[in-house]
């Protein structure tokens, strides 16, 4: 086989997996249920708030995030340094 076939074969099993993700995922998307804005049980006590819930997760992935850079920070300076 010559490589443009090669190349031609590789392009159109990329290009019919991405279309197959592409399809499926729009699928996923459509027949996904609606998010509440609330729950709010018998009793009226509300369970859950969007607005509350995205900001809570928000500032858990900053803090994470920030965790996790001060962690890689922390190891940089443990190495050996050859270069001097």
């Amino acid at each position: 086989m010559t490589p443009k076939k090669l190349w031609l074969g590789f392009i159109a099993v990329m290009t019919i997996s991405f279309a197959a993700l592409i399809y499926y995922g729009i699928e996923i998307y459509r027949e996904a249920p609606p998010i509440p804005d609330k729950v709010i049980t018998a009793d009226g006590t509300i369970l859950s708030a969007s607005e509350k819930d995205i900001v809570s997760k928000l500032l858990g992935l900053r803090s994470t995030t920030q965790q996790f850079r001060h962690f890689l920070r922390k190891k940089r300076y443990h190495y050996i340094r050859f270069n001097c």
